[in-house]
């Protein structure tokens, strides 16, 4: 390594610049170039890549991707500013390492939890969003008249609903109701279809036109029921029976690779299957139907950018530790990491054998009637579908927005009612917290769009400007709460002041209980006033942490900043001092220490996604509180 100062310092100083020559161990295609991209991009100082007379700015994928860098190539490397020794030399251990991934893990989330280490088997499927991709499946007959097309549309999506029957009647009953819609859907795609066969040249064409007509109204039943028929028209086999074949000769432990993941193609992986990598154009991500089925079959499931599920090859060693929300995979670690992640893995299952038998006693010991209650446990739920724990004690956050997320328009009365009556008798004699549709800022809806003049309008605010969407939502809840055995309640998102909380009542007809979720240092401060017109309050720690330090929601989520616990507490005697119970539902309450830290400051129950009931049941098995909750 080398270095040249700017000769100006008699003291000394560090040099400003810093150069060292290498012999690239690999090419510099995607994984490796997106790894030193991202190591570059953590580091203070400038770094320049120069191989053969191409130069590039090491925190740029593209031009690191231009340089065609191959293996056994010079390449010199430039660093530049504060720390640029040091900098400079992580980025050539990463060299010289030849771009093992040890230290440096990709980023994703967590849609099902669990860990995975195995070789990677890709599967690709055409984009919805691009006409010219779908039209990469060459039409059989060009030129065909409207009679034929429409003859042909018939008959491949009477095939699919033939392939879809076949399949539902197949599947155990929880996975088989999940398919159900899609029958509805090739019904209604098939009009859309034989509608442009009038103008378009052929079936596959039509298909194509009516598939970018549905681009607001996607979820991956649409884009599974577009896979049917595209099979049908090609004249291949069902949809799903390809993909099971091709993955079934693969050898050893494998994991999914996809840029895009349909339920067809999760229901078709082998038993060698045990995790997935996918990229999530669909932007349904937790809620798709996909991550429903991955969590029902403990598949470790991760939704990365579209840029590093690409660099992963055929055949690389994947590990995946999906055991928090925010999780990482690693991409052709080394063999003693591997052989550490494997280790890893097996005492995750096992402990996770054991939580299950546990919590399976604690249930039986809730049930005697000798028994004390255990502190309070309940479900964040997300899907219509999703999986709720016999030993949750109810659901505290039903998260509607992202129950109807991938609805064109907002969802009817009706609709709603269903849902939420559904989900209450699934709790039957339990609390189900219906919190009202909580969109604005990071959780877009665009049936919810904000005023011009308040573009970042979130939460109760955001509903007032969209009052026929609200009072849609209540009237639904009410529907719910008159259910018999139900017992149903309101979460009024990011309150603000008393007053959104009167708003909300007065639109009521019946008697229910209306929550108030304080998300903001402003709400905390007026808790006494919120309290007393509210009957019972919730925290979310995720967006209280973000306003409070400063942070996006991700990273904040899981903070015992001293500050942030102040004010919890304070929120807490407050809500008490007015005698109302307090919920805590943010990713902190998921968080074992932040669990029983939560506990130690008052809070009267938790609420943590459904994964995490058992593991909190058992940390804080000790903890007691009054049975009224």
């Amino acid at each position: 390594m080398s270095a040249a100062g700017d000769g100006n310092d008699p003291r000394g100083a560090a040099p400003a610049c810093v150069q060292v020559d290498l012999e690239l161990l690999e090419a510099l295609h995607a994984r490796p170039a997106s790894m030193l991209v991202r190591l570059a991009s953590r580091q203070t100082a400038d770094v320049e890549l120069v191989c053969e007379g191409r130069r590039a700015n090491a925190k740029k994928i593209l031009e690191v991707l231009r340089l065609g860098a191959r293996r056994g190539s010079r390449l010199q490397l430039t660093a530049r500013g504060e720390d640029a020794a040091a900098s400079l030399e992580k980025l050539a251990e990463l060299v010289r390492g030849g771009f093992v991934s040890d230290a440096l893990p990709e980023s994703g989330t967590a849609a099902a939890l669990g860990m995975a280490v195995g070789r990677a088997s890709w599967m690709r499927a055409p984009d919805l969003e691009s006409p010219e991709s779908l039209r990469g499946f060459a039409p059989i007959s060009v030129g065909e008249n409207a009679e034929a097309q429409s003859a042909r549309l018939r008959g491949a999506f009477e095939g699919a609903a033939l392939d879809l029957a076949k399949l539902i009647g197949a599947l155990p009953p929880r996975e088989a109701q999940l398919f159900e819609p899609e029958l509805v859907i090739l019904t209604e795609l098939l009009q859309g279809a034989l509608g442009h066969a009038v103008t378009e040249t052929s079936a596959e064409a039509a298909l194509d036109a009516a598939a970018t007509e549905v681009r607001t109204e996607r979820t991956d039943l649409v884009r599974d029921a577009f896979g049917r028929v595209r099979a049908r028209l090609r004249g291949g086999a069902a949809s799903g029976q390809e993909a099971h074949e091709a993955l079934e000769s693969a050898q050893g432990e494998r994991i999914l690779v996809t840029d895009t993941l349909t339920p067809s193609l999760l229901v078709s992986l082998p038993p060698s299957f045990s995790g997935i990598v996918a990229s999530d154009h669909l932007g349904a991500g937790y809620t798709s139907h996909a991550a429903i089925l991955a969590r029902g079959r403990g598949l470790p499931l991760v939704f990365a950018p579209p840029h590093a599920v690409e660099a992963i090859a055929e055949d690389d060693v994947v590990v995946i530790e999906s055991t928090v929300q925010s999780c990482h995979f690693w991409v052709s670690p080394s063999a003693e990491f591997v052989a550490k992640a494997r280790a890893r893995r097996d005492l995750w299952r096992t402990r996770e054998a054991e939580e299950q038998a546990r919590a399976a006693e604690l249930s039986a010991s809730a049930s005697s009637p000798a028994a004390l209650p255990a502190f309070i446990v309940r479900a964040n739920v997300s899907a219509r579908d999703e999986r709720i724990p016999d030993v949750a004690d109810g659901i505290g956050l039903l998260r509607t927005e992202l129950l109807f997320a991938a609805a064109h328009k907002a969802p009817s009365e009706l609709e709603q009612a269903a849902v939420y009556r559904e989900l209450a008798r699934r709790v039957a004699g339990k609390p189900c917290v219906v919190r009202l549709f909580d969109a604005g800022g990071d959780k877009p809806l665009a049936w919810l769009p904000a005023p011009p003049d308040d573009p970042d309008l979130r939460g109760i605010g955001l509903l007032f400007a969209n009052t026929d969407v609200l009072r849609a939502q209540l009237r639904a809840i009410d529907r719910a709460h008159g259910a018999p055995d139900s017992d149903v309640r309101i979460l009024v998102p990011m309150v603000r002041s008393a007053d959104d909380v009167e708003r909300v009542r007065r639109s009521l007809k019946t008697d229910i209980a209306v929550g108030s979720m304080i998300e903001s240092l402003a709400a905390a401060r007026e808790v006494d006033s919120i309290a007393r017109i509210s009957d019972f309050i919730s925290i979310g720690t995720n967006d209280l942490a973000s306003s409070m330090l400063g942070v996006d929601r991700t990273r904040g989520a899981l903070t015992t900043d001293a500050s942030l616990l102040a004010v919890i507490r304070s929120i807490v005697e407050g809500a008490h001092a007015r005698g109302r119970k307090v919920t805590v539902c943010g990713e902190l309450a998921g968080d074992a220490l932040g669990a029983r830290m939560l506990v130690g400051l008052g809070v009267d129950a938790l609420s943590v996604t459904s994964a995490r009931i058992t593991p909190i049941k058992l940390a804080l098995q000790g903890s007691r509180v009054d049975v009224d909750g």
